[in-house]
């Protein structure tokens, strides 16, 4: 057997959490949200994979980045055929509570995925990551006046560990709120 290892340490507890949550199957949102290159796709594809359903990773359906714009009327059809089955969908991408607003779904469960390295310096984080400057000044607004982070159910962040022996290494705090 090959051994198995939690790629985020501590997800376990939210992931007892959700297990609750959503047994029964039951329509049900749960969005994931935070700045982009966060580790938001990483938390939400671990759910998934977990939990035993879809996961709809925004970012596929972007038709632009300048201003953020997804084919909307798509995402609602996926989402719309998961909850006409009273089955839960995982859906994350940056901006998420506007996406949200847009498909005139109210999440029922919210995770705020932070970066640590993201959030010392966003300004070198921009140049290291070529992210266009017009994404990260949408989303720092989206942040200041959404403020998905105080209303998220749970708060997931990566932090850089202390020592690194071989391989690169994620650690993260889950945080209920």
């Amino acid at each position: 057997m090959i051994p198995t290892r939690q790629p985020i340490p501590g997800v376990g507890d939210l992931l007892a959490h959700l297990r609750s949550f959503c047994l029964p199957w039951r329509a049900l949102t749960i969005a994931i949200d935070g700045r982009n290159g966060a580790g938001k796709t990483s938390v939400a594809r671990y759910l998934a994979w977990q939990l035993g359903m879809p996961v709809l990773e925004t970012d596929l359906w972007l038709s632009s980045t300048s201003p953020v714009t997804h084919r909307i009327e798509e995402i609602r059809e996926v989402m719309r055929a998961r909850h006409h089955r009273d089955r839960p969908v995982i859906i994350e991408g940056v901006m998420m509570l506007r996406t949200l607003e847009l498909l005139g779904v109210q999440p029922d469960y919210l995770i705020f995925v932070t970066n640590e390295a993201l959030e010392a310096d966003p300004e070198e984080d921009d140049e290291d990551r070529g992210a266009p400057q017009c994404l990260s000044e949408e989303v720092d607004a989206y942040l200041r006046e959404r403020q998905p982070a105080r209303r998220a159910d749970f708060h997931v962040t990566w932090r850089e560990p202390e020592v690194r022996v071989g391989r690169l290494e994620a650690t993260a705090d889950i945080e209920t709120s």
